[in-house]
């Protein structure tokens, strides 16, 4: 079995994904929250309460996740151990939980948003910034779920061996010739690969093996494509309200590129 990385890299990648997740509870208190919608409308209270609600859970999961690491680096008897590897998994589950809840609720915001691309009362612009914030969530969240997806999720190793390995990434090609006596991807890892999955409507160096690694490229590929193609497109070529200077800039850059 390979070895595990240094435990310095392993907070590195905790704190990054953490700073991300911030990003992500950030965006879900602003996505959509200009709605145009009638008043008792059964979107109002999903796309307003249900992601504060997850963003609330996702931030007692960074205190859940830090602590249960804690203990862990600390334990000394079997007992302990077999108490921490059960919050273990409950906390992965929960997590997994979340990040899908994540995922799940940008997409209906997605779905919400092409509505109301036929909407006159919605700006263009605004279209615009809220298609890139839901395309900006949708890396964030699927990178966040290959972590916990692949081999096992990030605290596998101290309780149990790895299991399956969901994705090839170059580095563990013997061909390589930079491949490194052991690799185990970090964070930033599976960041990459979603950044490029969105960009790119596919996976590049790294590839797809199992059929949920193969399920989930496919479904971050399609949301990407949509609010990219359809509703920001939509939004450069069409919109000609007045934009805030961050907005206006962003389209002045699409336009020219």
């Amino acid at each position: 079995m390979a070895a595990q990385p240094s435990l310095s890299l392993r907070h590195a990648d905790f704190w990054i994904a953490r700073l991300c997740l911030s990003v992500v509870v950030i965006l879900q208190f602003a996505v959509r929250e200009d709605f145009q919608l009638e008043p008792g409308d059964y979107r109002v209270s999903f796309l307003k309460w249900v992601p504060r609600m997850v963003a609330i859970l996702l931030a007692l999961l960074f205190f859940a996740t830090g602590w249960n690491q804690f203990r862990a680096n600390r334990a000394t008897s079997d007992e302990n151990r077999y108490l921490i590897a059960r919050w273990h998994r409950f906390i992965r589950y929960s997590s997994l939980l979340l990040t899908i809840a994540v995922v799940l609720i940008n997409f209906v915001a997605l779905l919400a948003l092409i509505l109301d691309l036929a909407d006159t009362r919605e700006s263009m612009c605004s279209l615009l910034f809220h298609g890139f914030e839901i395309w900006l969530i949708n890396i964030v969240g699927f990178a966040l779920l290959y972590w916990e997806l692949d081999r096992g999720g990030p605290t596998a190793s101290p309780f149990k061996h790895r299991e399956r390995y969901d994705f090839l990434f170059p580095q563990m090609l013997s061909d390589n010739p930079n491949k490194p006596s052991s690799f185990t991807p970090g964070f930033i890892d599976y960041l990459f690969l979603a950044f490029t999955t969105a960009t790119a409507f596919s996976p590049t160096d790294t590839l797809p093996l199992s059929n949920r690694a193969k399920l989930l490229i496919m479904l971050e590929s399609s949301i990407a494509l949509v609010a990219i193609a359809l509703v920001i497109a939509r939004a450069v070529n069409v919109g000609q309200g007045d934009c805030p200077p961050s907005v206006a800039f962003l389209r002045e850059f699409l336009t020219c590129h």
